[in-house]
């Protein structure tokens, strides 16, 4: 299948191609986050060090825990946002996906 015609806009499903495009950016944030430090394993322990940390809104997450970490958390809460968006049967729309981008 073309790049094309995964993000085609269909004017019969208008909220696919939004879809689409916020699942693109969260896998496109958690692949930076795996690749970024060189080594998967420790992005994935500095992922637990944020889960478990006590972060108050304005902790920077790139010195606490690298930056592959910080990219990772950012892609993995953006999935949250799309899971829990599309779970609750809301169509995806300008407003949801300006919510997955501000919770990533």
């Amino acid at each position: 299948m073309m790049m094309t015609k995964v993000l085609a806009y269909d004017p019969k499903q208008p909220s696919r191609a939004v879809t689409r495009l916020a699942l693109f950016t969260a896998f496109a944030l958690v692949l930076f986050g795996l690749v970024a430090e060189g080594n998967p394993a420790e992005s994935v322990r500095g992922v637990f060090t944020i889960f478990t940390s006590e972060g108050t809104l304005i902790t920077d997450y790139i010195a606490m825990a690298g930056m592959g970490s910080a990219f990772l958390n950012s892609g993995l809460v953006m999935l949250l946002a799309i899971g829990t968006i599309s779970g609750s049967g809301y169509k995806f729309d300008g407003s949801s996906l300006g919510a997955c981008y501000m919770s990533a």
